[in-house]
């Protein structure tokens, strides 16, 4: 018999990376964990007819000569069919198949057949096999392949996705997925306890500065273990505007601690903070389960990994213009406007005596001209008040200065307050699509 396997806790990309090798293969058998995220239990509820499966616990170990395994390959995961890799192990005839995407760790399987690729999600991998062997998918197969791949990258948008995800997702999309239905199951409203544990985690998160980004902490106690941590990690980090987050829930009496961390910059590694624990996932996204401790103890655990392991984000300093052009407070607009032609720039910083007072913009300049008004001194016409950063502050920090006061460039004090560059937003746009230009 042909079993294929994931993860406990198994998401969309875990169910769907399931069915996708029983396309390929028919009359493989999933063996489902005991575990299914909230979503995927909602969905398998309407849909377990379409798909032969059975609980993992159910599969006679003897009877399977043939394993695949999905979404992971860290065995220590994979506890519910330890039995049948044992019978391997022990020299019994029983191949095994691993379809991965997530980082190596010092436990991983190694299959007869072995496909790890650096993909947003392993749907896309199998996706690909279907596609180039033409098996054929209906729409609601289509639509389970495509909520696989639209939840692992986040709807295509984290850092981790490739170009191959979206072309697979737009393939499902041309054999009927239904993006209706995927709203279904991506939106679910949160319950009480979960809207409760959201709010702990926004008012008792605190903030933990590690390298250049700000990651925070949040510790909580639940009596009874309910769905959705995930989702709260998420909401709460996106409402909490933390670089990263990590939550550390102890259940009850069991002495386990339920950890999840997500990231919004693929500089904080969450996956690495995690698999230390003992868990798994992506840069962005991860998740452990740490048995026989307290949330604080793995909590500093997790803080202690993230800390020998600094984000290193790009500075303001990789991307400012040095040296910078400036001009006189006292100098007309139009004599300015001639100034800023033949140095090839759009504005520069105003000085006076000596000391930095404003920045200039070649928008301001049109707008005085317009009203007959370029013999003015430069004085007349500054923009706002005077933004400024340092050359070790991180990028995302200049941009959000920028963005929240609405500026285009932003002068570079160093330490003493001495001007030693300027950042532009075309300076930024260049760090922003240098990944798409290499």
């Amino acid at each position: 018999m042909h079993v294929v396997a994931t993860h406990e806790n198994a998401d969309f990309d875990a169910l769907a990376a399931c069915v996708a090798v029983q396309k390929l293969e028919p009359g493989a058998l999933i063996a489902l964990p005991r575990r299914l995220s909230r979503a995927v239990r909602e969905y398998w509820s309407l849909h377990k007819d379409r798909f032969a499966a059975a609980r993992a616990s159910d599969v006679d170990p003897a009877t399977v000569d043939r394993l695949t395994v999905v979404d992971l390959r860290d065995r220590r995961r994979l506890g519910h069919v330890e039995a049948i890799l044992a019978r391997r192990d022990a020299g019994e005839e029983v191949t095994l198949a691993v379809y991965d995407h997530h980082p190596a760790t010092p436990t991983d399987l190694s299959g007869d057949v072995h496909v790890v690729e650096p993909l947003g999600a392993v749907t896309t991998a199998l996706v690909e096999r279907i596609r180039s062997r033409q098996v054929p998918i209906d729409p609601a197969e289509a639509t389970l392949l495509a909520l696989g791949i639209h939840q692992d990258t986040g709807s295509l948008t984290l850092g981790h996705t490739t170009p191959r995800d979206a072309r697979a997702f737009a393939w499902l999309l041309d054999h009927g997925a239904d993006l209706a239905v995927m709203e279904r199951y991506l939106q679910l409203p949160l319950a009480d306890a979960q809207l409760a544990a959201l709010s702990a985690v926004l008012h008792g998160a605190r903030r933990e500065r590690v390298g250049a980004v700000e990651v925070g902490i949040a510790t909580l106690a639940i009596e009874e273990m309910f769905d959705g941590l995930a989702e709260i990690t998420a909401e709460a980090r996106r409402l909490g505007g933390f670089d990263a987050l990590i939550t550390f829930t102890a259940v009850g009496r069991r002495g386990a601690v339920q950890v999840v961390g997500r990231s919004r910059s693929a500089l904080v590694d969450i996956g690495g903070a995690l698999r230390a624990l003992g868990g798994g996932g992506h840069r962005g996204a991860a998740a452990a389960l740490v048995k026989d401790d307290t949330p604080d103890a793995v909590a500093g655990r997790a803080l202690a990994w993230l800390h020998a392991h600094p984000p290193s984000p790009r500075v303001v300093a990789e991307v400012m213009t040095t040296p910078v052009h400036t001009v006189a407070a006292s100098a007309t607009l139009a004599a300015v406007a001639e100034q800023l032609a033949e140095w090839g720039v759009s504005g520069a910083p105003v000085e006076r005596d000596g000391e930095l007072i404003a920045v200039l913009s070649h928008r301001d300049i049109d707008r005085a001209r317009a009203k007959g008004r370029g013999e003015l001194p430069v004085t007349s016409h500054m923009s706002g008040s005077l933004r400024t950063t340092r050359p070790d502050a991180p990028l995302e920090d200049a941009l959000a200065c920028m963005v929240e006061h609405d500026v285009g460039r932003l002068p570079v004090l160093d330490a003493q307050g001495a001007l030693v560059g300027i950042v532009t937003r075309t300076d930024v746009r260049r760090a922003l699509y240098a990944n798409a230009a290499r």
